[in-house]
């Protein structure tokens, strides 16, 4: 993964997220409601390089990462960890004044919704299924498909301050104002 100081980074940044993990579960509360592990840092989530680039690493700097932020209000953190086709069918019929987010083009989600609803990415992993393990050819359509699946955007590129504020005043102007109020904010045992 792109050098030495790139490796070190993706250590790094997977030894925090794991300890993340850690401390969301044992401690029973989540210390950074906003973390992400960074898609392009996945080559490094790899006990090989981890081996590699441990001893270069500093104690202090594998700490789990902290912030102050509040959570996702429940509307905001569904829309950001269901799947578009899964958003349309649960939750745009009680707010459809979310649809809007999805428009290809202009709305917040239309890259994502178009990088989950491409057929060509369908059909390239599909090929890639299909061919067993090292070969060549398996190989080449894995290769085919990332550069392919480049093309796009994902949910990891959306900021979830800019997603949270856009949903937020997408449900105030909407006609389910009052009934989409519950969902905007945490309290106690929300559900969707």
């Amino acid at each position: 993964p792109g050098g030495p100081e790139a490796a070190t980074e993706g250590v790094l940044a997977y030894l925090k997220g794991l300890l993340w993990c850690l401390e969301t579960y044992v401690n029973g509360w989540c210390p950074d409601f906003r973390f992400r592990f960074p898609k392009a840092l996945q080559r490094c989530a790899s006990a090989t390089v981890i081996a590699d680039r441990v001893m270069t690493l500093d104690p202090s700097e594998t700490l789990a990462t902290r912030s102050c932020t509040n959570p996702l209000a429940p509307l905001v953190a569904a829309v950001a960890v269901l799947p578009v086709s899964e958003v349309r069918r649960l939750l745009l019929p009680s707010a459809p004044c979310l649809a809007s987010l999805f428009e290809p083009g202009s709305g917040l989600l239309g890259e994502v919704a178009r990088s989950e609803e491409c057929k060509e990415c369908a059909t390239l992993t599909a090929a890639v299924t299909s061919t067993p393990g090292a070969s060549k050819k398996a190989v080449r359509r894995r290769a085919v498909l990332e550069a392919h699946r480049r093309q796009h955007i994902d949910m990891e590129a959306v900021p979830l301050d800019a997603l949270e504020g856009e949903i937020q005043r997408l449900c105030e102007a909407s006609p389910e104002a009052e009934a989409l109020a519950p969902l905007l904010c945490c309290g106690p045992a929300v559900t969707v």
